[in-house]
């Protein structure tokens, strides 16, 4: 579009199986300076996409693990231990 690189326009439509639709646009995407998202919205979607593949408990040890990344002394040591 014309507006696309001062924006990054999206124009979504969705017609529900009740014949309904729902229609949604935004300027920027989700995460974008102008269209932040919250830490916890972050780490909530890595639990939810770490858990079903590696468990809820390895999801909230490895989210862990990276939120002390800022500490630690050996990163290899570090994730070495997520096992």
């Amino acid at each position: 579009t014309t507006a696309y690189q001062a924006r990054w326009p999206t124009n979504v439509v969705v017609t529900l199986r009740d014949g309904s639709v729902e229609r949604g646009m935004n300027d920027f995407p989700r995460g974008n300076p102008e269209y932040p998202v919250s830490t916890e919205t972050l780490e909530d979607k890595f639990v939810r996409l770490v858990a079903p593949r590696r468990g809820e408990a390895f999801a909230r040890r490895a989210l862990d693990t990276v939120r002390s990344l800022g500490e630690c002394a050996d990163v290899a040591a570090t994730f070495h231990g997520l096992g």
